[in-house]
C-alpha cells in the first residue's frame, strides 16, 4: 500500500486507521479483461467506449475518446518517458473501436496506405492493453471519472485517495469498516491532479 500519513495501527494489528479523500462511487462498469487470447480485444473496447461516451464532455476538458486512449494506457511510461502517441495514431486505434465486432482487424488495416506500419503500431496498442488492463475492468464514478479498476471491483465501491498514497484505491465498506479491493487508475486525479471531496475523512480497512 505504500506509505500513509498518519496511519494508525490498531492494537491487534488487524485495522489501520488512515485519512483520505473520497472522490466518488463506482457507478457502472464493463467486463473485466483477462489475458488469454491473442486477438485485439475490439468487443470489449467497444463496451468500454459506451461507458466513457456518457461523460462527454469529460472532467479533464478532453473528448471522452481521449480521456478513454489514456485511460486504457493508465499513462503508461515508455522507454521512460510519457507514452506519446500522434493524433494519426490514436484515430487509427478509435476507428478500430469503433469497427463493428465482426470485422477483422487486418481487412480494416488494408484500407490504409501502410498497412504493415499501422498493423504495427495496432499491434504496440494491443499488447500494452493486455499488459494494463489484465485482470481489470474499467469503470465510471458518481462523480464523473473514469478509470481502470481490480476486477473484482463492484458497484458502489469507494474510489479514494489515501494520504501519502501514490494512486487511488477501491475501498468497500462493510459495517463498521472497509476492506481494501486494490489500486486503481483514474483518469484525471492521478499525480495529485484532483482529490475529489477536499474533506478529509477517516478509513478503517481491516
Amino acid at each position: 500500500m505504500g506509505q500513509l500519513s498518519d496511519a494508525v495501527i490498531s492494537d491487534d494489528r488487524r485495522a489501520l486507521q488512515v485519512a483520505g479523500h473520497l472522490v466518488g462511487f463506482i457507478h457502472k462498469h464493463g467486463d473485466a479483461y483477462y489475458d488469454g487470447e491473442n486477438t485485439f480485444p475490439e468487443p470489449l473496447l467497444q463496451q468500454w467506449r459506451k461507458l466513457a461516451v456518457e461523460l462527454e464532455p469529460y472532467t479533464t476538458g478532453q473528448s471522452t475518446d481521449t480521456a478513454l486512449f489514456q485511460t486504457i494506457f493508465a499513462a503508461q511510461l515508455k522507454d521512460g518517458n510519457d507514452y506519446n502517441v500522434t493524433n494519426e495514431l490514436m484515430a487509427r486505434w478509435l476507428a478500430a473501436v469503433r469497427l463493428p465486432t465482426n470485422v477483422n482487424v487486418h481487412m480494416f488495416l488494408e484500407k490504409f496506405e501502410q498497412p504493415d506500419e499501422m498493423y504495427a503500431d495496432l499491434v504496440e496498442i494491443r499488447d500494452t492493453i493486455k499488459r494494463v488492463c489484465n485482470g481489470r475492468r474499467f469503470a465510471t464514478t458518481t462523480t464523473g471519472y473514469m478509470g481502470l479498476v481490480p476486477a473484482e471491483t463492484e458497484l458502489g465501491d469507494i474510489v479514494s485517495v489515501l494520504l501519502g498514497g501514490q494512486v487511488p484505491f477501491i475501498l468497500r465498506k462493510r459495517h463498521d469498516h472497509y476492506i481494501l479491493v486494490g489500486e486503481a487508475y483514474i483518469h484525471g486525479i492521478m499525480n495529485g491532479e484532483s482529490m475529489g471531496n477536499p474533506d478529509l475523512q477517516s478509513f478503517t480497512i481491516r
